[in-house]
């Protein structure tokens, strides 16, 4: 089995976005690239990982996606798991990696949570006093 990443950087988000099968045989094909790509910038502080095209999730699987929990967490940013299907979610729920992991229905909504806000994006504007 396999298992087919692709990596991105958006801000300080690493975002992993994962298709196939993630179980023993392939936690390396998840684990090395993410790994190369977290030490090799140390601005990166959030790991969001989407499973939408992920059809299998095993013990080892969730080992891989938890051991990035604790990279973000020893910076001081979080681990989100964006689009799981229903059946990784149970997974997911079921071995307790719940407690560690943020789940978003869409890699958009985990973007808009785990990005800075801009100054742009502040919710109240101050008036200048003259």
């Amino acid at each position: 089995m396999s298992v087919n990443v692709q990596l991105q950087r958006n801000g300080p988000v690493l975002v992993a976005r994962v298709a196939g099968e993630l179980d023993m045989a392939s936690a390396a094909q998840l684990r090395d690239p993410i790994e190369q790509a977290w030490n090799a910038d140390e601005r990166l502080r959030h790991v969001l990982i989407n499973l939408k095209a992920l059809t299998f999730l095993d013990s080892t699987g969730i080992a891989v996606i938890l051991g990035r929990y604790r990279a973000a967490a020893g910076r001081g940013g979080r681990l989100g798991v964006a689009e799981p299907s229903v059946r990784v979610r149970r997974m997911l729920e079921i071995s307790g990696a719940m407690r560690f992991v943020e789940v978003f229905d869409t890699e958009a909504d985990a973007l808009r949570r785990m990005l800075p806000k801009s100054a742009g994006q502040s919710r109240g504007r101050r008036r200048r006093r003259a």
